[in-house]
């Protein structure tokens, strides 16, 4: 079992050192908590522009943030920042044990297995893809539109036109012009 050495007791000036020190610190720590919560408020109130003044607030908000950070885990911001990205594959490893890293590995092996079945599966688009393509494909959709684009161009429509007949299959869902027509010459009819 392992003694701890006693320390030397301090002389009178070195003791005062020592508490300017850790004094110094907490208001250092004490400054850096303020500019991180109050930077970010001043940035918010009117008026909001971009010039100096907010780029200074934009500075001094990361310095008090880079400085908690030092001052709690002993890296800044930077550094975690690198090592997050070494934690990429192919770049090492920062996790700190052997049983993290494979847990890690085995998150990773269940992240690719279920990568694979959604590659297989037919529901693999996103939701911005829905939006945007509907039910075509995404692959086939250019070649479907400049087909389009040709038939037009062959029958002598004009953009305008185009456009126009794209209206008005939104407006009415893709009905037909002669069963819209019908339509409404049916209810004016009676």
């Amino acid at each position: 079992m392992a003694t701890p050495t006693p320390q030397a007791p301090l002389t009178p000036e070195e003791r005062l050192y020592q508490e300017q020190q850790e004094r110094f610190v907490r208001v250092k720590r004490n400054i850096a908590i303020g500019g991180v919560i109050g930077f970010p408020l001043l940035i918010a109130l009117p008026p909001r522009k971009l010039d100096f003044y907010t780029f200074s607030l934009v500075v001094g908000t990361y310095l008090s943030a880079d400085h908690l950070l030092e001052h709690y885990t002993s890296h800044g911001v930077l550094y975690h920042a690198l090592v997050r990205g070494r934690d990429q594959p192919g770049l090492g490893s920062a996790l700190p044990t052997e049983k993290a890293q494979q847990i890690a590995r085995a998150n990773e092996e269940l992240r690719a297995g279920r990568e694979s079945l959604l590659e297989g599966s037919e529901n693999k688009k996103s939701m911005w893809q829905k939006v945007y393509y509907g039910d075509e494909d995404p692959k086939h959709w250019k070649e479907k539109r400049m087909e389009e684009e040709r038939q037009n161009e062959e029958e002598g429509k004009s953009i305008s036109e185009v456009i126009f007949e794209q209206i008005w299959e939104v407006w009415n869902w893709d009905k037909k012009e002669d069963d819209a027509g019908e339509t409404n010459s049916g209810s004016k009819k009676e």
